[in-house]
């Protein structure tokens, strides 16, 4: 599913897909580096690549900030890392400002999407989508007051150039 990207963005990818498995290799670097970017620990994804049957799993456990003012509601997706890096980009389909902001715009996307009847999907990706309200409000590794939490398996293709071989997802929505 085409979702183009930002000018200037941290990812390139022009699809849906291919923006969410480009953000799980980009936030495995950033988690791993406690010294700098994670010195809270934060832990906002596990995921691990099968190279026999090509195929991505993890799950995903964001955090969120729900505000509730004047009888509204509004979320946000605070930043749990330290000058990690993200930058969206111009003039693309994401208005994400940071990495945990972007899993959760490219997750509701996918998720929204695959379970949309015109798009005839047998075997959805991302299983059990949730918010967690939680009881009590955290401060560490950020301020938040809810998580969203998604398992996914995706597909993956080899993809050979000059530089060696990769992997990038397949795309299944159209």
């Amino acid at each position: 599913m085409i979702f183009e990207p930002g000018t200037g963005g941290s990812i390139t990818a022009n699809t849906l897909e291919n923006q969410f498995y480009t953000l799980i290799r980009q936030v495995h670097d950033v988690q791993r580096d406690t010294a700098n970017k994670n010195p809270n620990g934060a832990d906002i994804l596990d995921s691990s690549v099968n190279e026999d049957d090509l195929t991505c799993s993890g799950s995903i456990n964001l955090y969120i900030e729900i505000d509730q003012a004047a009888g509204t509601s509004s979320i946000s997706y605070p930043d749990p890392y330290i000058d990690a890096g993200w930058i969206e980009g111009t003039e693309g389909d994401g208005n994400a400002s940071n990495f945990n902001h972007a899993l959760a715009e490219r997750i509701m996307r996918l998720v929204l999407t695959e379970r949309d009847p015109a798009q005839e999907i047998t075997e959805l990706k991302f299983s059990d989508p949730s918010i967690e309200i939680l009881d009590e409000p955290l401060s560490t590794p950020c301020v938040h007051n809810a998580r969203l939490k998604t398992s996914f398996t995706i597909e993956l293709e080899s993809v050979s150039s000059s530089t060696g071989s990769h992997y990038k997802a397949k795309e299944y929505l159209d």
